[in-house]
């Protein structure tokens, strides 16, 4: 499963859709019990033309996701939020 990002925010995608019963039962059981399972919450927000969003990982810490809409909003964030391309993190929370 993943996000994808709409005008209107994000859009749960499944690689693979599946009918409930009991092959969901066996991936809701793997969710659930899996410790390799990244827990995930987010908030998200529309600023101007961008979208934002604030994470909180579990046992990793709190973020924030900036999906500018183009290059004039990126900068406009940037400033806004006093953030230097330096201080990004390009890396997933996985690698992390």
């Amino acid at each position: 499963m993943y996000l994808e990002n709409r005008n209107s925010g994000f859009e749960i995608k499944l690689k693979k859709e599946v009918e409930e019963g009991k092959i969901f039962e066996e991936i809701k059981r793997f969710f659930n019990a899996s410790e390799e399972i990244m827990r995930k919450e987010r908030r998200c927000y529309v600023l101007g033309e961008s979208e934002i969003a604030l994470d909180s990982i579990k046992n990793l810490g709190q973020f924030v996701e900036l999906y500018p809409a183009n290059d004039r909003e990126k900068e406009k964030l940037f400033k806004l939020f006093h953030v230097k391309p330096t201080e990004t993190i390009t890396k997933s929370y996985h690698s992390l």
